[in-house]
């Protein structure tokens, strides 16, 4: 029994991590495709981008050729094969690409147009039927900015989902032929589908989906689907396993449908094994049973009491079984055993006490250092992804931003060579893009493990930074380094020193609105002390630490500073209240260098 129970429990967790397993896959090739369709949408949204920001648009010189250009440069190499056009403030359309006469109207009545030009922000629409033509596109739409702010017009792109702009990334994707993949608006109309046939129908019951596109959570859920049969009359209705994944630049998502059957069916099968190997034990354990008990009942009950009156205490009474097989020589060995047991009982009395303090507080030591083993775990992983979060974060900011911009300048370079029309300012302003993409690499390199703390030491290191964090952004700083000649430190020390004070000057740019930071770092005895204090707006101390307790990303960055304060074995202490500044007291003992780096063995 035990061993079916424990084969059943195996079976269970074998049956739910394969079904487990199964739909993340379905979630992650879900993740796949939103993903692979957002930055679609985002390479084209930042061809958009660069008309706005090329300087070309002037829609009151009366020469709208620039503008042309500009147009049929992102018609060409962007997925916008309905055309793209450019309206003013007043929603006047001014120019379209192809040049459409009927297309030169006021398009304040196309919704994208109208929150683009009075929200100010980039949309990308639902599937919108325009009223004159009855033809359903998508509009993707950039407003175009003056340098103080204002909105003076908008430059969009319209896609038809009937030409498969965004249904052959579904199809070129490896599915099962039973699967639906469905690329859905937010009022469930299809976009784009591994069946065509299922492309501008409604996918959406009870507004499911669209409930999971506005919160922008992902799920996988069960669903019924009604279908019909080769004459059109309706079947029962089938029971689907739903993954959903929804989009980040557009209000869209994907979903994938499949049979639960088909989704089930490798589990069914190892259900159906384990049943029959389950039937296989019970009829060799009936048989065993049957054929051993007869044989060895009576001894082995001989044995039991020997054994009952033996766990009871009664060590003086002899055990009795006749017999020269295993049994005969279990009773010989079971009376060798009362004998020493009825002497180490005697002598366990002596030993019990101690052995229970003993345990006891071996048993506190041992808890105490999963403790700490855990929290130094924690400490460790937390530390890692939020570097590793903050390099990602750079990386996506400026160095992919500056790439894709290099991107699109070589690409209307190569245009404007092929019409002899390329300027030498073009290749100075791709020269600019190139150096600002090695100015970002080396600022990331030097934030990784900036060479001037190893090469100048800790008070240059710290110099450059106030310089860098504070001064290029107009923040006034004092720092009052007098004792640093004598601050000796290893290497570890060293950079968890400058780490704190690269952190808490990082807080102060984030969130202090400072306009003067004062920086200490002192000697006192075998002790450093550092002072960090600004003027600005000051915060709740509660309220931080309500929020690291609750997983919020307030506060981490405090957090991080006392985590590695704690590792040096110092202490911290935080001084804020709402519109009176900060101070951050830090104290760490001062180690001793490190004599292997001196020495060259490090």
């Amino acid at each position: 029994m035990v061993s079916l129970a424990s084969l059943g429990l195996l079976g269970y967790l074998f049956v739910r991590a394969s079904v487990n397993h199964s739909f993340e896959d379905h979630a992650t090739f879900a993740s796949m495709i939103s993903s692979e369709i957002d930055y679609n949408l985002e390479a084209n949204i930042t061809r958009l981008l660069d008309i706005h920001l090329s300087g070309k648009i002037d829609m009151a010189d009366g020469d709208m050729s620039p503008e042309r250009e500009a147009l049929k440069t992102v018609h060409t190499y962007s997925i916008f094969s309905d055309g793209v056009f450019l309206v003013n403030r007043r929603g006047d359309v001014m120019l379209t690409y192809p040049y459409r006469l009927d297309e030169l109207v006021n398009a304040l009545s196309i919704p994208a147009i109208e929150r683009a030009l009075h929200g100010g922000q980039v949309v990308v629409s639902d599937v919108y039927t325009d009223a004159r033509t009855g033809k359903k596109y998508i509009y993707v739409v950039v407003p175009i900015k003056e340098l103080s702010g204002r909105i003076y017009g908008a430059v969009g792109g319209m896609i038809d989902p009937t030409r498969y702009v965004f249904s052959q990334v579904i199809r070129n994707s490896p599915h099962e032929s039973t699967h639906i993949i469905d690329l859905v608006d937010s009022h469930g109309a299809v976009i784009a589908s591994s069946h065509l046939d299922r492309i501008l129908t409604l996918s959406d019951h009870n507004r499911f989906m669209e409930g999971l596109i506005a919160s922008g959570s992902p799920a996988t859920v069960r669903c019924h689907r009604c279908h019909m049969d080769d004459q059109g009359r309706e079947m029962p209705e089938r029971t689907d396993i739903l993954v959903f994944s929804p989009l980040s630049i557009a209000p869209w998502g994907v979903a994938i449908r499949m049979p639960e059957k088909e989704a089930f069916r490798p589990t069914s099968g190892l259900v159906r094994a384990i049943l029959a190997i389950g039937a296989v034990l019970i009829a060799s354990a009936l048989f065993l049973a049957a054929s051993l008990s007869r044989s060895i009942a009576d001894p082995v009950l001989s044995l039991t009491k020997a054994t009952r009156e033996i766990a009871s205490g009664e060590l003086d009474k002899q055990v009795l079984v006749n017999g020269e097989d295993e049994i005969g020589e279990l009773a010989e060995s079971l009376e060798s055993m009362r004998k020493k047991l009825n002497v180490l009982v005697r002598e366990s009395y002596k030993y019990s006490e101690l052995l229970e303090e003993e345990v006891a507080e071996r048993t506190q030591e041992v808890v105490q250092r999963k403790k700490q083993l855990a929290s130094l775990l924690d400490e460790i992983i937390v530390t890692q992804e939020d570097e590793r979060r903050r390099i990602a974060q750079e990386l996506h900011d400026d160095t992919a931003q500056t790439i894709a911009a290099i991107g699109m300048s070589l690409d209307v370079a190569v245009h404007a060579l092929a019409n002899s029309e390329l300027k030498p300012t073009m290749l100075i302003d791709l020269r600019q893009k190139v150096n600002s993409l090695l100015d970002g690499i080396g600022r990331i390199i030097k934030d990784l493990r900036p060479s001037v703390l190893d090469d100048l030491g800790l008070e240059s290191a710290l110099r450059w930074m106030l310089d860098r964090q504070l001064m290029s952004r107009g923040l006034g700083y004092y720092l009052d380094a007098e004792d640093m000649d004598n601050i000796i430190l290893d290497k570890k020390s060293e950079l968890s020193v400058f780490r704190m004070i690269q952190e808490a000057l990082s807080n102060v740019v984030k969130h202090s609105e400072a306009t003067h930071v004062s920086l200490a770092v002192k000697k006192k005895g075998d002790e450093i002390i550092i002072e960090v204090i600004d003027n600005g707006v000051g915060f709740n101390l509660a309220d931080v630490n309500r929020s690291v307790s609750s997983d919020d990303l307030k506060g981490f960055g405090l957090l991080g500073i006392r985590e590695r304060v704690e590792q040096m074995g110092g202490e911290m202490e935080i001084v804020s209240s709402p519109g009176e500044g900060t101070g951050i007291y830090i104290i760490v003992p001062a180690k001793g260098p490190d004599l292997e780096a001196v020495n060259g063995k490090d």
